[in-house]
């Protein structure tokens, strides 16, 4: 009687540790597919970005170059392509400032027609009110961002 029961006992215990090990493995495998995800973080980059070039301008409180915001910035031309359009309200100045791989420029302009891309860059447009010169100015930003491969694999 004594056997019986121990081989019984037995069974359960092996019947146990597979059921444990099957509820902890399906657990490791749906997390692991939830944090494995990629994400894509160029539209908040962008965001950042567009706040750093503003902040170089209002520090410099004058007409920047191209130079001056690479510089202030620091970015990788390649992964990049941003547009500074600098427009005064009082005089009638204007500045335009192009920095980066212009190639994004143009798949971003196919995007705006519909054209679809298998790894297509995200495009952001920003509008700020600053001083420059001690002038109210309007800055527009256009912000490209390549970077496929390491958001989108």
């Amino acid at each position: 009687m004594k056997k019986a029961q121990a081989t019984g006992e037995l069974v359960l215990w092996i019947y146990r540790f597979l059921l444990i090990s099957a509820i902890s493995f399906a657990l490791v495998i749906i997390i692991g597919n939830k944090y494995a995800e990629k994400f894509d973080i160029r539209q908040t980059e962008s965001i950042i970005l567009s706040e750093k070039i503003i902040d170089c301008i209002k520090d410099s409180g004058k007409l920047v170059s191209e130079s001056s915001i690479e510089e202030c910035v620091g970015f990788n031309k390649f992964n990049y392509y941003i547009v500074i359009n600098l427009t005064s309200f009082d005089s009638n100045f204007s500045k335009n400032i192009k920095i980066g791989n212009s190639d994004l420029k143009i798949q971003c302009d196919l995007l705006e027609k519909g054209t679809k891309f298998a790894k297509a860059p995200s495009c952001s447009s920003f509008n700020y009110l600053t001083l420059i010169d001690g002038e109210k100015a309007k800055a527009e930003l256009e912000i490209d961002i390549g970077k496929h491969d390491k958001n989108l694999q």
